[in-house]
């Protein structure tokens, strides 16, 4: 006896994924069902994607607004009707006639935090057809077995109703976030070190606009990892080697390994003379530019692992993640003795400095403090170590 197989796609329109999907349907003349999550659409590129493949003779479904909550777990009607009516009236034109619907399932469980009772009353209301599975072979945390499990899943029955994902797996986006943080050092190294612009205005410009991009590519939706218990992404985050957390340890091999670069080598001596003295550097026949656009290339990598291990550890991301982490950073280096002028400081300093930042953080928060007294000891911290800094530089305490 024949089987039958209806496949679907939830999660997307994703950029740099959906296509690939829609071009190995259209090979192999396979038709599919795309569950769209609405906020996704608020990018022009997912946008185009979800008409390619209404015009492709996909049908078109809603998967809610945010994928954030279980509409089962969200009691409020108010909740329910926007996740589903706002999604609805986003996918527009392309939406099936019968108006398909596929409930947020947390990694394709099916029981009663699928939908509320004023969700089911609005979806019977509304006439929705909901769509939900047989099989879910976990594509998005094993890019290599999920194959084996979905044919077993098929196999079993006479029809099967396959979901499957067009998302970046975690390999891809972590390339991707990388990739984009290094072009993003490479920009503001150009500005500062050869178009000679102000080092903070620049990196305050362009940490707005990277803002406003992420904001929108994510609609300001939480992003969060299917089956965070499974997958192997928390490791960066969440593991442990030899009872030692993995970010101990990427923690104090970069800090080891920095500490080497500016004690050790060439380079390491030409970014402290570039930073003490640049004119002077230059007369010492240092290219104090290329010196400079490394180290705002440096920077952006290194920030680009700590997104990852951030990333890793909440198993989520969101437009705002990190917002008023540069303070904290401001707070440690400063308190670690690294000179607001330029030339002095180090690697063992600015740790010592964040140890001591967290002992603080950590004390306040035993005793009770709210998060606005941590806002307040690092913006003390930076005021006096800035002042301490001039002080020593111009040798009195109050400036004549």
């Amino acid at each position: 006896m024949a089987r039958r197989v209806t496949l679907t796609f939830d999660n997307g329109p994703t950029p740099g994924v959906t296509a690939a999907v829609l071009e190995l349907l259209a090979r192999k003349g396979l038709a599919a069902t795309f569950f769209i999550i609405g906020n996704k659409l608020s990018d022009p590129g997912a946008r185009a994607l979800m008409r390619d493949a209404h015009a492709g003779g996909h049908w078109i479904g809603n998967h809610t607004l945010t994928h954030s909550v279980p509409l089962g777990e969200a009691r409020d009607a108010a909740t329910a009707r926007h996740e589903i009516e706002e999604t609805q009236a986003r996918i527009g034109a392309c939406a099936h006639p019968d108006k398909l619907f596929r409930p947020f399932g947390k990694s394709g469980l099916i029981g009663p935090h699928l939908l509320s009772r004023a969700a089911l009353s609005w979806l019977l209301e509304r006439r929705y057809c909901c769509v939900l599975w047989t099989s879910v072979p976990r594509d998005w945390c094993d890019p290599d077995g999920w194959v084996d499990r979905c044919i077993a899943d098929v196999e079993a029955v006479d029809w099967s109703v396959v979901a499957l994902h067009d998302v970046a797996g975690p390999i891809s986006a972590m390339l991707a976030g990388i990739a984009i943080a290094a072009v993003v050092g490479a920009i503001n190294g150009y500005l500062v070190a050869y178009l000679r612009l102000n080092s903070l205005i620049t990196t305050l410009g362009g940490y707005a606009a990277l803002q406003g991009v992420a904001n929108v590519t994510s609609a300001g939706g939480l992003q969060l990892v299917k089956d965070p218990a499974s997958s192997w992404f928390g490791v960066f985050g969440r593991g442990f080697i030899l009872n030692i957390p993995v970010p101990d340890i990427l923690f104090l091999g970069l800090a080891l390994f920095g500490v080497w670069v500016l004690s050790q080598t060439n380079y390491g001596r030409a970014v402290k003379a570039v930073g003490g003295n640049e004119l002077a550097s230059r007369y010492s026949s240092i290219d104090a530019k290329a010196v400079i656009f490394s180290a705002y290339m440096a920077s952006a990598l290194l920030t680009a692992i700590a997104a990852i291990v951030l990333s890793s550890r909440a198993m989520s991301a969101q437009s705002d993640s990190g917002a008023g982490l540069e303070i904290t950073v401001l707070s440690a280096i400063f308190l670690g003795g690294t000179s607001l002028g330029g030339g002095v400081g180090g690697i063992g300093r600015t740790v010592l400095g964040v140890i001591v930042l967290a002992f603080i953080s950590n004390a306040m928060i035993l005793i009770g403090l709210p998060i606005q007294a941590q806002w307040l000891v690092s913006a003390v911290v930076i005021i006096l170590a800035v002042w301490l800094d001039a002080a020593t530089r111009r040798g009195t305490v109050i400036a004549p």
